[in-house]
């Protein structure tokens, strides 16, 4: 039987056999039906093993309560995937979809978050706590909008800053919710300068969101106030 020629952004290659009629396995597969019974099992098997799950295709599959600790699901594709009370410590999601998905409750705690995709997912009562999201906490659809802005794509830009807002708000909230103030602090930040980014060029909203941004950070970073004034003002104080 043929290997799947699955190549994952890694560079890891994916073991699994392929059908004959196909160049990839089941799990690389985004026609096979993956929201049948004997889905979570098998993955929990591999989570045990430690074997690298880069790339599957998990759309709609149902995971509630599945026990994934530290599986690897990079780049993974778990569109409206279930995975209610999951007991996913550690979990590698990195570059993952999780566009609506289902996360209410889920031990996410350590999480590798770098680059994932959770627009409209749910997150009521998950756990985020020590979630690792990459320097400055920059969702994927605010890293595709920059890209797209320097490509001069202004409408294909808007429409991700407007994705990458929803997201941030919705995981600050979770945040807040948790009384991690300190790291919801980071999300709002990137939540207004994705709301900025929106506004029209050379507005008068535009520009007096840019200078409360350079003055305090939106509040986040009060220091900045002290940069901005001058040492003329500081001595006739």
């Amino acid at each position: 039987m043929p290997q799947c020629e699955y190549v994952g952004p890694s560079g890891h290659r994916c073991g699994e056999v392929a059908p004959e009629e196909k160049a990839i396995c089941f799990w690389h597969d985004r026609e096979a039906d993956k929201d049948g019974e004997g889905i979570k099992e098998r993955l929990e098997m591999k989570a045990s093993a430690m074997e690298s799950c880069e790339g599957y295709e998990l759309k709609f599959a149902n995971l509630e309560d599945a026990y994934i600790i530290e599986l690897d699901l990079s780049y993974a594709n778990l569109e409206r995937a279930n995975l209610k009370d999951g007991h996913s410590f550690r979990i590698n999601l990195t570059g993952a979809n999780l566009m609506k998905a289902n996360l209410r409750d889920a031990n996410l705690r350590g999480a590798k978050l770098e680059g994932v995709d959770l627009l409209g997912a749910n997150l009521d009562g998950a756990d985020l706590d020590r979630a690792q999201w990459g320097e400055g906490c920059i969702v994927r659809n605010h890293r595709i909008a920059i890209q797209l802005e320097s490509q001069h794509d202004e409408l294909g830009a808007h429409e991700q800053y407007q994705r990458a807002e929803d997201t941030y708000r919705i995981v600050r909230q979770r945040y807040e919710a948790n009384g991690q103030t300190d790291v919801a602090g980071q999300f709002f930040y990137n939540e207004m300068v994705c709301k900025r980014k929106q506004m029209p060029k050379w507005s008068i909203n535009r520009f007096w969101s840019k200078l409360v941004d350079l003055v305090c950070g939106y509040g986040e970073d009060p220091m900045r106030v002290i940069s901005f004034q001058s040492p003329s003002s500081s001595s006739a104080r």
